[in-house]
């Protein structure tokens, strides 16, 4: 759903669609595979395909833990900065850790070589999905109540504003998106832990005094709240590597 093509996936679709019946979102691409698709699908039609596919073959974001919360197994390619494909790695670190709790069959390479990967995976996948399954330990329950409780938390140190109310109404951005729009001036902005420390003053500038900012992936908690006091913000609540902070 964000700006960057993954035209590697896209291309590598073009052997299965002649072998299966198939559907692709393909974003920003400029590469068409050879079988149905359009750039984005909304929700309700997203969690259909998802739900009536045999296989889904998918990017290493949120969508490989809907498929595993269907009780499925997906294919998942981690986008890679090198490539254009992300601003950062975290795909890769974050499928590199799925790939222990075996839910997941992670595929990469260039384009020749993942078209391969894939179409070997497609046709094993009913075999190898059973086998994941039989010895992959349970996924943990999403509990409504703790992740009300966390949203209550930030909440509270945003003045009532809200991580939860600003991604229905105020303006609120998500940097794994891309950059804020020009002149924008954000309730709210999230961002998985900066490459450097640039971009928390780009975050600064896009949000008013008083903004929310939630980071994740914050590695050093020490040295991430020092660079964020130096940004500008005020940290407020801290849990596991999350940190919300307040814009001074």
């Amino acid at each position: 759903m964000g700006p960057w093509p993954f035209d590697r996936l896209i291309a590598a679709l073009r052997p299965l669609c002649a072998e299966h019946e198939m559907f692709a979102q393909t974003g920003t691409s400029v590469v068409q595979p050879a079988c149905p698709h359009e750039p984005f699908v909304g929700w309700s039609e997203t969690q259909r395909r998802l739900a009536e596919a045999d296989v889904v073959i998918t990017h290493a974001g949120n969508t490989v833990r809907l498929v595993q919360r269907m009780g499925k197994v997906p294919i998942a390619v981690a986008r890679e900065a090198a490539r254009g494909e992300m601003r950062n790695d975290h795909q890769v670190h974050y499928l590199a850790g799925e790939r222990g709790n075996g839910r997941v069959v992670a595929l990469g390479g260039d384009p020749a070589d993942l078209a391969a990967a894939l179409a070997t995976a497609v046709t094993e996948h009913p075999a190898a999905e059973r086998a994941l399954l039989a010895v992959a330990p349970p996924l943990p329950r999403l509990d409504p109540e703790a992740l009300a409780g966390i949203l209550g938390q930030v909440a509270a140190v945003a003045g009532g504003a809200g991580w939860a109310q600003a991604q229905l109404g105020d303006p609120h951005h998500d940097l794994s998106g891309g950059p804020p729009p020009p002149g924008a001036t954000l309730g709210s902005l999230a961002l998985t832990w900066p490459d450097t420390v640039g971009e928390l003053a780009e975050a600064a500038r896009a949000l008013g005094p008083g903004g929310l900012l939630l980071v994740t992936g914050a590695r050093d908690r020490g040295q991430a709240l020092t660079a964020l006091a130096a940004a500008g913000f005020t940290p407020r609540w801290c849990d596991g590597d999350r940190i919300s902070a307040v814009r001074s």
